[in-house]
């Protein structure tokens, strides 16, 4: 009854603790659902709205680019004014050397040729740096069309899994994080494009810049270079031919007049261009406003949408608490008459388990009478079949199988030689020629100290008595060696054990042991009836015996 009683005190703290965690489980999977939904949507919010921020920041970096353009403008238009003011320069020295010679007209023409040149390098520069800003404004134009693109497909991302998650969201709060996470992961991935993109146009614009800036102050750089030459060639010519330049001023006014026109029309198309510039940037302005705005819009609609599906969400999480309370009574009534039914089997165990240890006392009780009547009925049939036996040949063919009886294994064998060969056995798997199956007697075993001490050994596993090797293998509960003795000469000796018998229902060791050493006596007086003519230890017929066909 106190096991009983203890296994229903058992029984019933495990339901309670049970009972305890599933609401403890039960209470932190709701909160945890509702702390992450939470999260994911607060995550979705700051995702839109940084995405608006970078979007204005893209549009003020549009605008920083156009601002640099107007001072790539300007650095130009000082870089012309200084070479008007060179242009001026030389020509006020070519009013001060009107009486060169005609050798000065070849490096007049020399001069105004790299003069040229240089014009038209840097007309050509000038048209370049046109050419690479409207590159670059397009571009930009082209990034910040496709940033409006990619914050309208986030935005319209947004609607798509605002409204999945509105329409999973009937299905549990598993599949509504689940959308939180893709749609967080499609706003992240669009940001991380427009980033790249951003930092890629701004690159390109900085590596346009910088071409830009460095071909200008090479061309400066040669044009100055250039001049001073003009200058040192200049001054020699000055000093050497100051009759020669009469002719060389016409040409000289000529080309100034040509130059000045194509000067003026390049500042025509320059100021054209940058007309035309301002047209397209003002346009591409007024375009992101307009793009920025519905996005501004958009993202209103968004969070009023988000603001929606948070109402609904806390609507679904009460109905889930009030279903999860419901369920966990249910639970806790299935658990209550689970543990009835543990009482009922508890109560039904006990019941059998007491039926079972009446059984098995009486039949242990059956068992120890079967077990003691039974050697006796062996050892008389045993005696019986000694008493018909006439020659010493056939008493040990009957002990072996008289032994054979109570016994898995048993063998005879005959000393000669130092060592011990087979002559009969019972229950041992020998292959081929029993005569084959030899033991030195050099070796310890139970029939060699039989043989050498001239008397029964025995072993019992359960008494105690000190482990002996069976060179046949097995491992025996209890065994024991029959020596028989002529004179004082070992001529034969009888082996038995008792391996690979069953445990449950066998005979115990001691009574098996008792019964070989009484079969064994019995043999001895029987053999001495048989030779009553001569003494058994005085003449060996024992000796002569043969095996059995």
């Amino acid at each position: 009854m106190e096991f009983q009683e203890y296994a229903v005190q058992e029984v019933s703290a495990l339901i309670d603790r049970l009972v305890h965690d599933a609401e403890s489980r039960t209470e932190a999977v709701l909160a945890g659902s509702q702390r992450e939904h939470d999260a994911a949507l607060a995550s979705v919010r700051a995702q839109l709205e940084t995405q608006a921020r970078e979007l204005e920041r893209r549009i003020q970096e549009a605008e920083q680019l156009t601002a640099d353009g107007e001072e790539t403008r300007r650095q130009l238009a000082t870089v012309r004014t200084e070479a008007e003011k060179d242009r001026a320069e030389a020509e006020r020295r070519d009013a001060d050397h009107q009486r060169k010679l005609a050798a000065a007209n070849a490096a007049a023409e020399k001069e105004r040729q790299t003069a040229r040149a240089a014009l038209e390098a840097a007309e050509a520069e000038m048209k370049r740096l046109q050419a690479e800003h409207q590159q670059t404004l397009a571009a930009a134009n082209a990034a910040a069309e496709h940033e409006r693109a990619e914050a309208r497909k986030a935005l319209d991302t947004a609607r798509a899994d605002a409204q999945r998650l509105e329409a999973e969201h009937q299905k549990g709060l598993s599949s509504a994080r689940a959308a939180a996470d893709k749609e967080l992961a499609a706003a992240r991935a669009a940001i991380d494009t427009a980033r790249a993109e951003t930092k890629r146009v701004e690159a390109e614009h900085k590596r346009s810049l910088a071409a830009a800036s460095a071909a200008a102050e090479k061309e400066l750089a040669s044009a100055r270079s250039a001049l001073e030459a003009a200058r040192a060639e200049a001054k020699r010519l000055d000093a050497e031919h100051k009759q020669s330049l009469a002719a060389a001023n016409a040409a000289a006014d000529k080309e100034r007049a040509a130059a000045r026109t194509a000067l003026e029309a390049s500042r025509a198309e320059t100021k054209r261009l940058e007309a035309e510039h301002n047209i397209h940037l003002t346009a591409a302005t007024a375009a992101a406003d307009k793009d920025l705005a519905a996005a501004r819009a958009a993202l209103e609609t968004a969070r009023a949408e988000i603001t929606l599906l948070e109402a609904e969400h806390q609507r679904s999480l009460a109905a889930a608490h009030e279903s999860s309370g419901q369920e966990l009574v249910e639970v806790k009534a299935a658990l209550e008459a689970a543990q009835a039914e543990a009482q009922r089997l508890t109560r039904q165990f006990d019941t059998s388990l007491e039926e079972l240890r009446q059984e098995h006392v009486n039949t242990l009780q059956q068992q120890a009478v079967a077990r003691t009547a039974l050697p006796l009925d062996e050892l008389l049939a045993v005696f019986s079949a000694l008493a018909s036996a006439s020659t010493p040949s056939a008493v040990l063919t009957t002990v072996v199988s008289g032994l054979g009886r109570e016994f898995p294994r048993v063998a005879l064998f005959r000393v000669r030689s130092g060592r011990l060969e087979c002559v009969n056995h019972v229950g041992f798997e020998f292959e081929g020629d029993v005569a084959k199956v030899v033991i030195p007697t050099s070796v310890d075993s139970l029939m060699t100290r039989a043989v050498n001490s001239r008397r029964t050994q025995r072993f019992i596993a359960a008494s105690g008595d000190e482990a002996c090797a069976v060179p046949f293998g097995g491992a025996p509960a209890c065994a024991v060696a029959l020596p028989l003795i002529s004179g004082d000469t070992p001529v034969a000796v009888v082996y038995a054990d008792d391996s690979d018998q069953l445990e449950f229902g066998s005979v115990p060791s001691e009574l098996l042991v008792k019964f070989a050493e009484l079969v064994w006596q019995h043999a001895i007086l029987v053999l001495q009836r048989a030779s009553a003519a001569q003494k058994m230890l005085a003449v060996a017929p024992v000796q002569s015996f043969e095996r059995p066909a």
